[in-house]
């Protein structure tokens, strides 16, 4: 289980996240001296995943309002980099963040008509499958993904 931490410009922890990251590590049996945990702060990556949601069983990422339409977003959760994407046809995409080719940044990419284009050499992969189109790139690894009823985007490790 991972902890709740808003998107936003600082790659910092508010106080009250870092008492809440103290309380998780404490609560399952771990500990960090000041040093580590200040290192473990500024190495924390500036979206970062909570809690199962009991209502769809997967790891709740926040509001979909987060991700703008027809663009992605890279998440750190559980030590996967995933990128989620949310194209303007109202469905939710979730992916390894970075392509198999020459990693770039997926979410940094074009998204489009159920497609993502890499923005490193424009090779081009189906939201849905992870299979690439036009191109010998091995495919990428999805995870399924969708929304609660409260807007929020859920992503189920395990990858297809």
């Amino acid at each position: 289980m991972t902890m709740n931490v808003e998107s936003r410009d600082s790659d910092s922890l508010k106080p009250a996240e870092l008492d809440e990251f103290s309380q998780l590590l404490t609560s399952n049996g771990l500990s960090l001296t000041d040093a580590q945990l200040d290192l473990q702060v500024e190495a924390f990556p500036l979206a970062v995943v909570a809690m199962l949601d009991s209502e769809v069983q997967g790891l709740m990422l926040g509001s979909l309002e987060r991700i703008p339409i027809g663009e992605g977003r890279t998440f750190a959760i559980e030590g996967l980099q995933i990128a989620v994407f949310r194209p303007r046809s109202g469905e939710v995409f979730a992916t390894q963040a970075s392509c198999p080719h020459a990693n770039g940044p997926l979410a940094d990419g074009l998204v489009g008509n159920g497609k993502v284009v890499c923005p490193f050499h424009s090779y081009k992969f189906d939201l849905a499958t992870g299979c690439p189109e036009g191109n010998s790139c091995a495919p990428l690894t999805t995870y399924p993904a969708g929304l609660t009823s409260g807007g929020d985007v859920v992503v189920t490790l395990g990858g297809r």
